[in-house]
């Protein structure tokens, strides 16, 4: 036994491999070797690791590897220090060495004697020659088979390591794994696999046979039913307990197989005829899609099209407008410029004279008579001291500018911008009214209402014609909104707004008594909002065309509000 543990020993110090192989076989070792196979099972298991981690990937483990030439040990010597070379690489270690009959160790750098100059004198180390010789035929026997039978099966072996995988020759159905030729001798060393169905992995690869699990509750057993009640797999002595056939629907591995086959091919059929529906509906959308684009884009043009002509009519009423603005402009500056043109000539004038005065001055001229020499000096000093610079005329004509005004069109009135009008005013005629007037307002299409004390309200065209009369009693402040309704104030605070048709629009404003805060005006600025001020409750109220309540309520301290005017574009806000 000491020495089976010395060997033991060995073993673990120079394959590590084994413990990790171990676990390959966990499935297959029902109970502990005992003495007289452990030994054989450690080597088997050595053979293993080795076979797969060395030779086939042409790198060998500290083990069976040379030092020095990192190769398969060959004719395997072994030093006083315990390491191992091939008996040629120590024949040329020792040739480069100058150390006489003695040579150094290559891995430790420790110096043993050398009998008779001669390294084949050390002892062969015949475990690990014997490992090295099996593990070279155990190599190239796995090469012949992985050439041949399982090279069509295309599948590894899911047992040996992931970096050298051989060809799996064989499937278990009980352990769920591809087996190589190495492997299946493993699998088959132990008699609990006995039970096991091997497979050819080819046949598993080509699908004329269908891999197995084992059952989970009998793993001894394959699954081969599956129960429809419970949807799980299961095996044949399932059925006699949990899952019997006269309480539980059963059914075979197979048949269930093809049923879903069957089921999931119709279910792919309806999806392709689904897919091909919708795809269609799709391209149908599209169309629809490609039409609201082309009858919105015609649309579009449309607008596109109005608006540029709007554009070009709004430009050449804008270019009208300016020039009317330029021709009076030119009248105005042509007038200025007559005043400048007078004066130049008046200086040319007394330049003129001013030189002949002095030619005189400077030359005998016989016979020049002295009084007209007099008169001519006479008449220049009276040029001199004339007051030709009448200020008031320049001034005039500059103060005519402001004539001159721009009236924005209503809205109502689409696209015109609006009007020029130059006021110059002159009394054209006197009209005048029994019992006087009350109120006057302008209208946006420029005609003048007035209302009297007789209760009617008259409209003025802008040449001073009567176009029509009113019949309204007691008004007292008129208002125009921009698209022409009438906001009449009567003197009972009363404030209505009328049509052009002088229908009373709907719109009640809460105004304030007359007994308390007294009667006033009213005025409408541009943004249609209506100001009433009481002269005795010295405020204003603001309220919108609507009615209602006053928006705002402004007071007016220290003063009585006599008429309110928006002078101006007033803020909205």
């Amino acid at each position: 036994m000491p020495i089976m543990l010395a060997v033991a020993k060995l073993l673990d110090h120079n394959y590590t491999h084994v413990d990790n192989e171990g676990k390959h076989f966990e499935k297959w070792i029902a109970k502990p070797f005992n003495s007289s196979t452990w030994f054989l099972h450690v080597g088997h298991c050595t053979f293993y690791t080795y076979q797969h981690n060395g030779l086939c990937k042409a790198t060998l483990t500290d083990s069976l590897q040379c030092p020095i030439c990192k190769d398969l040990l060959t004719k395997p010597k072994l030093l006083p220090c315990s390491h191992t070379f091939c008996e040629g690489c120590l024949t040329q270690l020792h040739s480069t060495q100058v150390l006489g009959n003695r040579i150094m160790c290559a891995v430790c750098r420790s110096v043993a004697p050398l009998s008779n100059n001669n390294v084949s004198n050390f002892p062969t180390n015949q475990i690990v020659q014997s490992l090295a010789e099996d593990f070279k035929e155990r190599s190239d026997k796995k090469r012949a088979t992985d050439s041949t039978d399982g090279a069509s099966s295309g599948q590894r072996c899911t047992l040996c390591d992931a970096d050298d995988q051989g060809l799996a020759t064989f499937y278990c159905q009980h352990c769920s794994e591809f087996l190589c030729d190495f492997c299946l001798e493993q699998h088959n060393r132990f008699t609990q696999n006995g039970h096991h169905e091997l497979v050819s992995a080819r046949d598993i690869a080509s699908g004329e046979i269908r891999t197995q699990l084992a059952c989970i509750e009998h793993p001894r057993e394959l699954q081969q039913f599956v129960c429809i009640t419970c949807l799980v797999r299961i095996c044949c002595r399932c059925l006699e307990v949990g899952h019997q056939p006269d309480r539980h629907e059963v059914i075979g591995i197979e048949e269930y197989e093809e049923s879903h086959k069957a089921a999931v091919d119709l279910l792919q059929e309806k999806i392709e005829q689904k897919t091909a529906v919708i795809q269609s509906h799709s391209s149908f959308v599209k169309e629809k899609i490609g039409m609201v684009e082309n009858i919105i884009g015609q649309q579009r043009q449309e607008i596109e099209n109005v608006f540029e002509g709007a554009v070009e009519r709004i430009r050449r009423r804008k270019d009208q407008l300016l020039e009317e603005c330029n021709i009076y402009q030119r009248s105005l500056c042509e007038d200025l410029e007559g005043i400048i043109e007078f004066h130049e000539d008046f200086l040319e004038n007394l330049s003129t004279k001013v030189s002949v005065v002095t030619e005189e001055s400077t030359a005998q001229c016989g016979d020049q008579s002295l009084t007209e020499r007099a008169a001519r000096v006479g008449e220049i000093e009276a040029l001199v001291k004339g007051d030709n610079l009448d200020a008031s005329l320049p001034e005039s004509i500059a103060l005519r500018a402001e004539f001159l005004t721009f009236q924005q069109a209503a809205e109502s009135k689409g696209l015109d911008l609006g009007t020029v009008q130059v006021k110059e005013w002159e009394l054209r005629e006197t009209v005048s009214f029994d019992g006087g007037v009350t109120c006057l307002a302008a209208t946006p299409d420029g005609q003048l209402a007035i209302a009297t004390r007789n209760g009617d309200i008259k409209f003025f065209s802008t040449e001073g014609q009567l176009l029509q009369t009113t019949v309204m009693e007691g008004v007292r402040g008129l208002g125009f909104l921009k698209d022409g309704s009438c906001v009449v104030r009567q003197t009972n605070n009363k404030v209505t707004v009328y049509s052009l048709q002088w229908e009373e629009l709907d719109g009640r404003f809460e105004t304030l008594s007359k007994e308390e805060d007294g009667v006033g005006g009213i005025s409408v600025d541009i943004h249609d909002r209506i100001y009433l001020d009481y002269k005795k409750g010295r405020k204003i109220q603001m309220f919108s065309p609507g009615g209602g309540q006053a928006e705002k309520e402004i007071p007016c301290d220290g003063y009585e509000p006599w008429h309110v005017s928006v002078i101006g574009q007033a803020p909205e806000s």
